[in-house]
């Protein structure tokens, strides 16, 4: 189903807003609730699942912990870029709708290394949802490796319909 061309770009932008505003307010909880609990206080689950806070300067699973600068110019490229071709090629709305996840997840980190300490473009990343035998991540991680899931997964259906992945007619 197709819609005008502002539609998907509106809902694109949408559900960034929605995600970013859920990543930002998750880790200001992890900032105020959990430095001052027990390490035992939230942990779920037989500690399948705890809220532990972390700070990284790295990207995700901790590679590349000095090259802070490098993810934040690399996040603020990504991001416009995407803004840049989802607002000019794609034309359906879940295709606005995985570009949204996908932003979210882009600036929500983004809006942490750019606001953290210890300045711009070098602060932190705020983590806090610690899964057993795996690193310690955040709400913005989760819709980066979402989104990223989809669009390979998508991209494997449209190979096998033989569909175009922008118009997903016939190719």
């Amino acid at each position: 189903m197709t819609r005008s061309r502002a539609a998907v770009p509106a809902v694109m932008l949408g559900v960034a807003a929605l995600g970013v505003l859920a990543d930002q307010a998750t880790k200001h909880w992890a900032l105020e609730a959990l430095p001052s609990v027990a390490p035992d206080d939230y942990n779920w689950f037989g500690g399948l699942l705890r809220f532990r806070l972390a700070f990284n300067s790295g990207a995700a699973f901790g590679m590349g912990s000095n090259s802070t600068m490098v993810f934040s110019v690399l996040s603020l490229v990504a991001g416009l870029a995407l803004l840049v071709f989802c607002c000019m090629r794609l034309r359906l709305l879940w295709q606005g709708a995985l570009a949204g996840v996908l932003l979210a997840g882009i600036v929500g980190n983004l809006i942490d290394r750019l606001t953290r300490e210890p300045g711009p473009f070098r602060g932190l990343v705020v983590d806090f949802i610690a899964l057993k035998w795996f690193a310690v991540f955040n709400v913005a991680d989760i819709f980066i490796t979402c989104g990223a899931i989809a669009l390979g997964l998508l991209a494997i259906i449209a190979e096998r319909r033989k569909v175009d992945m922008l118009t997903w007619e016939p190719r």
